[in-house]
């Protein structure tokens, strides 16, 4: 996303402190994080419980889940999710994709948070599953269950959590921060090539990974209890995002210091 401009951030106190952080060499893609994840704090509240952000962690769930059954296909057809003629893993993927997109545009799609929602559940999906079957040629829908129902352990859908939340956090601060970055790039600049972007940008994501540790924390619980008790709604997994954004949110605010840039 760093690539297109899209116009400078807001003026307020916020964003200001961003800009600030952008044009100072000396600032870590931590400081930058943090004063994002500060500025768009109230985006990221009023947001929490966007039905793309909704509907895509729920999906989650369901797969993995649902994976337990012996009847995967049938499972996931309750739901609206046909796999049944999935010719491999791509396909498959490509399914739960097409699947996702025209549930989110049914609930009403509310850009951009709708596409970070869906671009992030590709990639975990994409990541995890994906990857446990890209050494099968041709793989199998039973193949495909199994790389699933390895997810479903509490403390392995743990992980998935974390990652599906820090990936939609890191897309949601570098949407903000592209919006000035390219106004820093150049000799004497922060950047000074694409390639020092390109590190910041992979510095950024990994802080949104760290910060993220702390959905990890509690995921497991919930999810195991949820299922214990009867299954996760779409409403259980409202209540979780609104949760893990708040607790994201919270802890980035929590590590920012006061202190100058460069100075630790």
């Amino acid at each position: 996303m760093g690539h297109v401009r899209l116009g400078r951030i807001p003026k307020t106190r916020g964003w200001r402190d961003v800009i600030r952080l952008l044009s100072d060499p000396r600032s870590t893609a931590s400081d930058v994080a943090a004063a994002t994840a500060a500025a768009a704090k109230d985006y990221l509240t009023c947001n929490r419980t966007d039905a793309a952000l909704v509907f895509s962690y729920w999906l989650l769930t369901q797969i993995t889940f649902k994976a337990r059954s012996d009847d995967f296909v049938a499972q996931l057809r309750e739901i609206g999710l046909d796999v049944g003629d999935a010719r491999g893993a791509l396909d498959f993927l490509g399914r739960v994709a097409r699947f996702a997109h025209a549930q989110i545009r049914s609930r009403g799609e509310s850009f951009p948070l709708s596409e970070f929602a869906q671009l992030s559940l590709r990639e975990v999906l994409t990541e995890t599953i994906g990857q446990q079957c890209q050494s099968l040629f041709g793989t199998s829908l039973e193949d495909i269950r199994l790389a699933c129902r390895r997810y479903s352990a509490p403390e392995r859908f743990a992980g998935l959590a974390r990652l599906y939340f820090a990936k939609f956090l890191n897309r949601t601060l570098s949407f903000f921060v592209s919006k000035e970055s390219p106004n820093n790039m150049g000799s004497g600049e922060k950047f000074q090539d694409l390639s020092e972007l390109s590190r910041f940008n992979a510095a950024l994501e990994g802080y949104c990974y760290q910060s993220a540790k702390i959905v990890e924390q509690f995921a497991g619980g919930w999810y195991s209890k949820r299922n214990w008790q009867g299954g996760i709604s779409e409403g259980d997994a409202k209540a979780f995002a609104a949760v893990a954004i708040g607790k994201l949110t919270g802890e980035i605010a929590r590590e920012q210091k006061p202190e100058e840039p460069g100075k630790r």
